[in-house]
């Protein structure tokens, strides 16, 4: 029995141990980075409100940051490897996304937080949802679209 690497096992569980199209396989690995990048994003979030005080809304910011630098470096390195474009230009335009994305989503938590008093967690959770649609929509045509 020979072991795999994780990046071997990642490589066919997220292509369908090869039977999946491309474009499936880069859904499924968007998606792994992107959740990933979720789970520290809302961990860092969490942890700066709650432990240490600070504002839910530069907390959010951080939390954004931290999350879309690990989505982008697992993109460029796993799910969109391929891509012609090199690293210092995608992270430009990934960067100038993001930053787009940032400001949509601190105005968007904002407004839902104060104005329909919700939850700073539920209410960064489905501006989340939103904003990586816009997001993934972004990337997936432009920043890593020479893939087509």
């Amino acid at each position: 029995m020979t072991t795999m690497t994780p990046r071997e096992f990642l490589n066919k569980a997220t292509s369908l141990n090869g039977h999946a199209s491309r474009q499936v396989t880069e859904l499924f690995r968007y998606s792994t980075a992107g959740t990933t990048a979720a789970i520290l994003d809302f961990t860092v979030l969490i942890a700066l409100v709650e432990i240490f005080h600070v504002n839910y809304l530069y907390a959010a910011a951080i939390g954004f940051i931290v999350g879309t630098t690990t989505s982008f470096t697992i993109d460029k390195k796993g799910g969109f490897k391929a891509t012609k474009r090199g690293f210092k230009q995608g992270l430009l335009i990934f960067a100038t996304f993001s930053g787009i994305c940032l400001i949509l989503t601190i105005f968007t938590l904002k407004f839902v937080v104060e104005n329909l008093e919700m939850n700073y967690i539920l209410a960064k959770f489905l501006v989340a949802i939103i904003i990586s649609i816009l997001n993934f929509s972004l990337n997936y045509n432009i920043t890593f679209g020479d893939l087509k």
